[in-house]
């Protein structure tokens, strides 16, 4: 192993590459909570101006949004439930399982497996 070129280089890269795995799911998790958020200040502001939640996110385009921020996770519009009253992502198992069902704001919003947003009244 030494013998080959750049051998302390692969070592390196060996040890850190867990490290730079850890960060694309970070960074797609952050871009869903900026998203969300933005979300969230539209439907408030729609909520505001006509008393009621939009059924589907593309009522908030272009009055309240340019357009319906995608999910870092997938590509796919946001998920949105005007019934349960949640923003939220499919996370990193790609699979849409309806929103997390922890209950503490911190915890559904920083939850890896399916990032959710409360709507709270």
């Amino acid at each position: 192993m030494w013998l080959r070129p750049n051998s302390i280089g692969r070592s390196l890269l060996l040890l850190l590459l867990p490290t730079f795995q850890a960060v694309p799911g970070q960074l797609r998790l952050e871009n869903f909570q900026m998203s969300a958020l933005r979300v969230l200040i539209a439907l408030k502001r729609f909520r505001i101006a006509r008393e009621r939640l939009p059924a589907s996110l593309a009522d908030l385009v272009p009055d309240y949004l340019p357009d319906v921020p995608v999910d870092p996770f997938d590509g796919k519009p946001l998920r949105y439930s005007a019934e349960k009253r949640l923003i939220y992502s499919v996370g990193e198992d790609l699979k849409d399982s309806g929103g997390s069902e922890a209950e503490e704001f911190w915890e559904t919003l920083s939850d890896k497996k399916e990032p959710t947003l409360r709507i709270r009244a």
